[in-house]
């Protein structure tokens, strides 16, 4: 390994410095988007590796700020997908079967042969309420953040989470129930 060059070690100073400056900035967007508040701490030191490893790459004379709360939404946002790929097979499923649902509009208007499963959870999914199905939509369709929700909607991030997650649980209830019906009908 290379030693550092004079320039690269005041680069890596200022960052450090600048980091440091905004931390409580960093630590409340990572409270904010993180998938649950004991991966803050682990999103916060994720941020700092990224900011300051390579410091070259930073516009100083810009502020800070918005390039600090991207990384580590950016960072947060990794810490989610790892989340959503550790989910049970039934769990993921039911998100791909939303996003398609509502990709699709509705099948059935569409012309589009649905399966069993995916009928059971469009039919779940109106007996949610309108601002349910609106808040599912959102997350799952448009891709919004649970951050960007909660600006929206006047809520904590992680109370939209966790609305979603319950959402989630109780339409894969629902359409396990919906299914077991349709198999004991069948035979």
């Amino acid at each position: 390994m290379k030693p550092e060059s004079p320039k690269q070690t005041t680069l890596r100073d200022q960052a450090v410095s600048l980091y440091l400056k905004h931390y409580s900035l960093i630590r409340l967007v990572a409270f904010e988007a993180a998938p649950s508040r004991d991966l803050v701490d682990d999103i916060v030191n994720d941020s700092f590796v990224a900011f300051v490893s390579t410091p070259e790459k930073w516009d100083y004379s810009r502020p800070i700020q918005p390039l600090l709360r991207t990384i580590t939404r950016n960072i947060a946002l990794q810490y989610w997908k790892k989340r959503v790929n550790s989910l049970s097979q039934p769990m993921q499923e039911l998100g791909e079967i939303l996003r398609a649902r509502y990709e699709a509009e509705s099948c059935s208007e569409r012309g589009l042969e649905l399966s069993d499963k995916l009928r059971a959870l469009e039919n779940c999914l109106d007996k949610l309420t309108e601002e349910q199905r609106r808040l599912l939509n959102e997350h799952y369709v448009e891709e919004k953040s649970f951050v960007e929700l909660g600006a929206k909607y006047n809520k904590r991030p992680n109370t939209l989470q966790k609305t979603v997650s319950r959402l989630r649980i109780a339409l894969e209830k629902c359409v396990q129930a919906a299914l077991r019906l349709l198999d004991g009908s069948l035979s």
